[in-house]
């Protein structure tokens, strides 16, 4: 569990005094056609807005921002830029550790931030403070990244991956990192039919057209349900209990636990629960996949599912409510707490009051995110200005609308 440093209340005072100074009402939370948003494992948030542009903000002292500078700190959204100007034409993005990843409408991709093990798939291991071309691919329509290496999905169905291979995570079965892009393999073959890719921070996983997922890579706690907790070279179907799960309508993969959306609604949870992150009212880790309760019952109807290092957070039910569970030291569950884990989901609150309902939302380790018509919100560590509101030095309780520039 982590411990961060506190300001003092007087502090706190004086920093949000001179927020309200600097900014004007009617720019507060303010959220300019924002269409998307991503949170990444290392106190970074971004926001895809409608004129196709990106911008982020929280830590960026190995470049996560993307915004051409190397400050280590940028506490309200700035826009990611090029070489040669500011990042456009992006139609999906996604963020890993100390980097991101976007698909732009040409049907290439691009990455940004950290690249000690050539997770921006250049060629190189140079960090860069602006977005670069991932090499030799076309025709790119999704990217996720992890914690080392980044994935590709292309428009044929087939998935592409780049960065470190030390736990099998490119899954091309070769061994060996690669600093430019490689083909996933089932043990067959190609891995194809793919409609949906996530990678966690050393494995990644597949939504096949048919329902079923495939996943390669780390497989501690044997979350991929192989038998052991050997990594798997090879994109292998997801198991639990000893047979291939289906009906599937999305998978999200944490660090050392992944989470699954069935046609029925329902979230199932494996892995590392040492926190609570399966949601399931117990710290006990698991092979096999479990439903992630609510109350006395079950988590239903869910929409959508996130699973980050230690933590895990949902959108539910008709009125689209957002839940988390899992670790909260830095007050990431949202629920105006910090320090208790929550081992069963937990509804987010608003600093405006009430609870938090979204149309979509965002998790990583210690920041959460919500995207609703008004604006974006979130919640969470602020060490590093990550909650984009212009100060930073103290965790932040509930939900709070993100300052974006007039």
């Amino acid at each position: 569990m982590r411990v961060v440093g506190r300001i003092t209340a007087v502090a706190l005072i004086s920093a949000l005094g001179a927020l309200a100074s600097m900014v004007s009402p009617a720019a507060v939370g303010a959220a300019p056609g924002v269409t998307a948003i991503g949170v990444s494992e290392n106190y970074t948030a971004c926001a895809l807005m409608s004129d196709r542009t990106v911008t982020c903000w929280g830590q960026n002292e190995y470049h996560g921002v993307g915004n051409g500078t190397e400050d280590g700190t940028v506490l309200t959204p700035d826009e990611v830029e090029r070489a040669t100007g500011p990042l456009v034409n992006v139609k999906r993005f996604d963020m890993g550790s100390y980097h991101a990843c976007a698909v732009r409408l040409n049907g290439t991709a691009v990455c940004w931030g950290e690249n000690e093990q050539a997770k921006l798939g250049n060629g190189t291991t140079d960090p860069t403070p602006f977005a670069v071309q991932v090499v030799g691919l076309t025709d790119v329509i999704d990217v996720t990244a992890g914690l080392s290496h980044s994935c590709a999905l292309k428009g044929d169905g087939t998935v592409w991956c780049w960065g470190s291979d030390g736990a099998e995570q490119l899954g091309n079965g070769a061994g060996g990192g690669s600093a430019t892009p490689v083909q996933v393999m089932k043990s067959d073959g190609p891995l194809g039919d793919v409609v949906d890719i996530d990678a966690g921070h050393r494995a990644t996983c597949a939504l096949l057209g048919t329902g079923k997922v495939r996943c390669w890579g780390a497989n501690e706690f044997d979350v991929l349900g192989l038998g052991s907790q050997d990594p798997s070279p090879f994109a292998v179907p997801l198991k639990s209990g000893g047979s291939a799960i289906t009906g599937v309508t999305q998978v999200d993969v944490g660090v050392d636990h992944l989470c699954v959306v069935r046609t029925t609604g329902a979230a199932l949870c494996a892995g590392g629960n040492a926190l609570g992150e399966l949601g399931d009212g117990t710290t006990t880790s698991r092979a096999a996949l479990r439903r992630v309760k609510l109350g006395s019952g079950f988590l239903t109807d869910v929409k959508t599912i996130s699973a980050a290092g230690g933590g895990t957070c949902a959108i539910a039910g008709a009125d689209r409510q957002v839940y988390c569970w899992g670790n909260n030291a830095n007050s990431q569950v949202g629920d105006g707490t910090t320090g208790t884990e929550r081992y069963k989901p937990v509804a987010v609150k608003r600093a405006a009051g009430g609870t938090l309902t979204a149309l979509s939302m965002a998790f990583g380790d210690s920041i959460g995110c919500g995207r609703t018509k008004s604006g974006v919100l979130c919640w969470g560590y602020n060490e590093y200005g990550s909650i984009g509101i212009g100060a930073a030095g103290f965790d932040v309780k509930k939900a709070t609308k993100v300052v974006f520039p007039s």
